[in-house]
């Protein structure tokens, strides 16, 4: 009789686990993104500094690691999946994005990139242009 108890308790405990983890695996992803997006705010923020304090932002070859450099940032962030921020700048229009929970371009789901399109800071005493 007691092994059949047990079985029923080890089999009650694994449905519960398993409902935790079907309801608290969604809330984390979401919480990996938000954390993703405030640290793309916090690279915008320093990039529009470089921007200002050297008229430029960084080319893809020095990449973010010269807002470092140039103390717009003190460190770097890393994405909530332990990699490094990618940095794109092409034709003056920087692109600062994680590729997600697989690390690779490109992705749909739970895998997809997470970008931010840096817009150069306005001419100090000029009204910005709407989009």
């Amino acid at each position: 009789m007691k092994l059949f108890e047990f079985l029923i308790f080890f089999g009650i405990c694994g449905l519960i686990s398993a409902a935790v983890a079907v309801s608290v695996l969604p809330s984390l992803y979401a919480a990996k993104v938000d954390r993703a997006m405030l640290d793309l705010g916090a690279l915008d923020a320093a990039l529009k500094l470089h921007h200002r304090r050297t008229g430029d932002f960084p080319d893809t070859s020095s990449g973010l690691k010269a807002l470092v450099a140039s103390g717009a940032i003190e460190r770097l962030p890393v994405d909530p999946w332990g990699r490094d921020y990618a940095y794109l700048n092409e034709g003056g229009s920087p692109v600062v994005l994680s590729y997600g929970s697989d690390g690779v371009a490109g992705g749909d789901r739970h895998r997809v990139d997470i970008a931010l399109k840096v817009e150069p800071p306005p001419v100090p005493g000029t009204l910005p242009h709407p989009p």
